[in-house]
């Protein structure tokens, strides 16, 4: 009986030798790969600094930091206590306090939300917009975020509400197609302030950051910035340039205004990994966690990664992974929980590439300094490829991932549908058809993209291909799927022909009139033929305004005219920005 104590007992310690063994094991190449995916991009050109974690469901939490809060004689990054922003992040805990009042049954998903918002108004539609269509981004306005920084939170904070209603600008119809919307998390921000009735930071403090224990988290930056990262963007000789920190205005904290450190974001994820539960209860309910998270809630097509509430699908649709990227000035980061691998991680630098502010010396910046190429874009590799490299890194099947083989698509025959979706697409986010600044942007710094069929009547993308369809209006080049890049899907919706590579992402198709030569002709020599109209037209004759009818004249009146008319026909913008 002795021996078989003693057995038993032996048995027991050899299983939890093994299991520390293989945790350390774990923990090393954890510690390994961030070492090498980010730390290897630190520095020589790219972000200063930068700090990741990894959490795994067993409580394991490896914290990283490499680099400096600045540069020259700056602090080293600290992963406990450095302080980063991390943009949209901001939308997943707004959504939380929102799915909270939910379950307080103080509001509900399917209210129109001016039922609550104070002080502000969402215009009249035929559809009321409801608190669902914003936490999906299909609430359909312009989301446009480029002109609502200001670099003193003084100024952010006393922004007026009268303000914020001109911000409101309601595009497409509410519900029928989500376009990644800050305007949309705006309001929901506005809504918790509205409901809770206290500000939106108190409301996130007291709901969120303090039961999960995130003592150094923040709505907007710590009063002292001793111990936060500075912001940089990528200048016009590519290198990191040091640039103010910003704070967005009042009304729109809920879509970007937080920071954080990676020790306080591995606290979030061990919550998300444990869906809702933590030491002191829970965020949300075992049910409403589950509608939260699910990102099958809506897709453009089946195939293509969907949209929960406050976050989205990220990696291979098979693997179930989500999360959320965030980018603000001179900062990008990323989270993205895995429950198939039961883990999760979180990075962030401080680094990213500037884009246009829609104002005339913004724009005129932009175009006359625009950034240099650098040693990395930090918006793609954060927000597409580190999910991509993570994903491939911790998958736990080859045989049941979103990759889709070389061998699977040889067997892909053409088919007509191919014809169907040809055309040029543009980019549909900020997209205010009234707005002139946003269409000479794009005019100057974006085309739409070109789907046409080559001689095979296979598709091709930008000259790319063939893309061949592998699932009902879903094509894929061949190879694996690569980050956002390799797989794309088509859709009618609401009247729109709609192709993306993301659920989020989605380009609408472009009527004849919108072609480049047109929208780019329209917009700038509309009003010179409007002058030239003018001067040719009316002329000084014996002392008289007399009509000049010659023929030359008549063209110069008809081609103006025509310009004219291509300008005011096209009444959609086009402007392609990175998910913020």
């Amino acid at each position: 009986m002795l021996n078989s104590h003693k057995k038993i007992v032996r048995l027991t310690v050899a299983f939890f030798l093994l299991a520390i063994s293989l945790g350390s094991f774990a923990t090393e190449a954890d510690a390994q790969w961030l070492d090498s995916v980010i730390g290897g991009r630190v520095g020589n050109g790219g972000p200063p600094g930068a700090s990741a974690v990894i959490v795994r469901s067993d409580g394991t939490m490896i914290l990283k930091a490499w680099g400096k809060v600045g540069l020259n004689d700056a602090k080293a990054v600290d992963a406990e206590h450095t302080v980063f922003r991390i943009g949209s992040i901001s939308k997943t805990f707004t959504a939380i306090a929102v799915l909270q009042l939910v379950e307080e049954k103080k509001i509900s998903l399917d209210d129109d939300v001016n039922v609550h918002l104070k002080g502000i108004k969402v215009s009249a539609n035929k559809l009321s917009t409801k608190v669902r269509d914003l936490l999906g981004h299909r609430g359909g306005f312009d989301g446009d975020i480029s002109t609502v920084g200001k670099n003193s939170s003084e100024e952010a904070r006393n922004a007026s509400n009268d303000r914020l209603q001109r911000d409101i600008r309601q595009m497409r119809t509410p519900g029928k197609i989500s376009v990644y919307d800050n305007m949309a998390y705006g309001l929901l921000g506005h809504l918790v302030e509205s409901v809770d009735g206290r500000p939106y930071a108190q409301s996130i403090e007291q709901r969120v950051l303090k039961p999960l224990g995130m003592s150094q988290t923040q709505v907007g930056l710590p009063a002292s910035a001793e111990s936060t990262a500075q912001a940089f963007e990528v200048g016009v000789d590519g290198k990191p340039q040091l640039k103010p920190q910003i704070y967005l205005r009042h009304g729109w904290q809920g879509a970007g205004e937080m920071s954080s450190t990676a020790a306080d974001m591995g606290y979030f994820l061990r919550c998300m990994l444990n869906e809702g539960q933590h030491a002191n209860g829970r965020l949300l309910s075992e049910e409403m966690f589950r509608t939260f998270t699910d990102t099958t809630n809506f897709t453009l097509t089946e195939g293509l990664p969907g949209v929960g509430l406050g976050l989205y699908a990220l990696g291979g649709q098979y693997e179930k992974s989500y999360g959320h990227g965030g980018t603000i000035r001179g900062f990008n980061a990323v989270y993205m929980v895995m429950p198939r691998q039961k883990m999760a991680m979180f990075a962030v630098m401080n680094l990213n590439r500037p884009i246009p502010e829609m104002t005339i010396p913004g724009l005129a910046e932009y175009i006359s300094d625009p950034p240099g190429p650098g040693p990395i874009n930090p918006t793609d590799f954060m927000l597409f490829e580190l999910p991509y490299l993570a994903e491939q890194q911790f998958q736990t099947t080859t045989s049941q991932t979103s990759n889709l083989t070389s061998e699977t698509l040889t067997h892909s025959k053409p088919t007509s549908s191919a014809r169907r979706w040809t055309g040029h697409y543009a980019y549909m986010r900020a997209e205010d058809n009234e707005a002139l600044l946003p269409r000479i942007a794009t005019a100057l710094l974006l085309s739409p993209s070109e789907v046409n069929v080559n001689e095979s009547g296979l598709m091709m993308v930008d000259g790319e291909g063939p893309y061949k369809e592998v699932k009902s209006n879903l094509f894929s080049l061949d190879g694996p799927a690569g980050p956002l890049t390799r797989t794309i899907g088509f859709s009618e919706v609401d009247g729109l022909t709609v192709m993306g590579p993301h659920t989020l992402l989605p380009n609408r198709r472009l009527a004849g009139y919108e072609v480049p030569l047109f929208t780019v002709g329209g917009l700038f020599f509309a009003p010179i033929g409007i002058l030239l109209c003018r001067l040719r037209f009316f002329g000084i004759s014996n002392d008289r305004i007399g009509w000049r009818t010659d023929i030359s004249t008549r063209v110069r009146f008809g081609v103006g005219g025509l310009f004219v008319a291509f300008w005011f026909a096209n009444r959609r913008a086009w402007l392609g920005m990175e998910l913020l």
